[in-house]
């Protein structure tokens, strides 16, 4: 499907855009006013219990149209401006607000749900947190993060995100993460030693943690996104710096599979999986790490073979 158009709907979205129709309401009340009248024209009972019959089936609609319009539809009460300091500059701000509001709603409606900045981290947070309340299963978490800079699992501001990695662990589920990193930074000793306690950091957590390098990689598999159970995908569309003061995620409820599918291509099995290369890199580096004596060639050699 090309990218900003939406799927076909089915018959039941047709006829539920029909009962919510408000053509179909305008055209029931006023069907509701001329009946009485043509029965009382007409001066025949024949004449009249036709016209009470179709008025019922036209009230059947509109009252159908209402609860699917409930159903269907956020409903919330708009405040009143009278009650306001300034009844104008408040119709004006309000304005404003109620059009971003709309707009998220629409783009919920179809399955999608855009974050920024801090809000990634809280979204990406409540997504765990459902899985682990909720009955949905399995409760497995897919996570795919661009470690340069580290970012996300880095900030303070994660650690509501990392506890619930933790209680979804707790709760018998399963995070699989995947750190993809460039091969240059591999190499270099601040970083293997950062990357070196973030991995402990997920571990202590009961993370599974796996590693790729980013220069191996197709440019559609080097994205951050974390799947959820197969139900919902976040994917970081423009990347944020570790203060998370910018950033953009897009939330996605529908084709789900095909991101899921991509992480275990990128996870992997046996002497080539994301957690073999892991093992295979922290063989190298923990005992220089420990020792003090960074030798950059006999990284940049193992890094080689990952």
């Amino acid at each position: 499907m090309p990218a900003g158009t939406s799927p076909p709907k089915d018959i039941t979205d047709r006829v539920a855009d029909i009962l919510t129709s408000p053509v179909l309401s305008v055209l029931v009340g006023i069907a509701g006013v001329a009946m009485p009248v043509i029965a009382w024209v007409g001066h025949r009972a024949e004449t009249a219990n036709i016209v009470l019959a179709l008025e019922t089936v036209l009230l059947l609609f509109l009252v159908a149209g209402q609860v699917r319009l409930r159903q269907s539809h956020a409903l919330v009460r708009r405040p009143a401006n009278h009650r306001m300091s300034d009844p104008a500059y408040f119709d004006l701000v309000r304005r404003d607000l109620e059009a971003d509001i709309v707009a998220d709603f629409e783009d919920l409606a179809d399955g999608h749900l855009t974050a920024y900045a801090a809000a990634t981290t809280r979204l990406a947070t409540l997504l765990l947190k459902t899985l682990t309340d909720s009955p949905v299963q399995p409760k497995l978490a897919l996570a795919t993060d661009l470690a340069a800079p580290l970012g996300l699992l880095a900030a303070p501001q994660a650690r509501e995100y990392l506890a619930e990695n933790r209680r979804l662990i707790e709760a018998g589920g399963e995070v699989r993460r995947i750190l993809v990193s460039w091969a240059a930074d591999l190499a270099t000793e601040d970083y293997a030693r950062d990357l070196q306690a973030l991995v402990d950091s997920q571990r202590s957590a009961g993370v599974q943690c796996g590693l790729a390098v980013r220069d191996h990689l197709r440019p559609e598999q080097a994205v951050d996104f974390l799947v959820v159970s197969r139900a919902a995908v976040s994917v970081q569309d423009d990347r944020h710096d570790p203060g998370l003061t910018r950033g953009r995620n897009t939330i996605h409820f529908k084709n789900v599979d095909r991101w899921a599918q991509r992480h275990e291509s990128l996870w992997g099995h046996g002497p080539h999986s994301a957690t073999s290369r892991l093992a295979h890199y922290e063989t190298t580096i923990r005992p220089m790490l420990a020792s003090g004596s960074w030798d950059e060639d006999t990284v940049r050699a193992c890094v080689a073979q990952l």
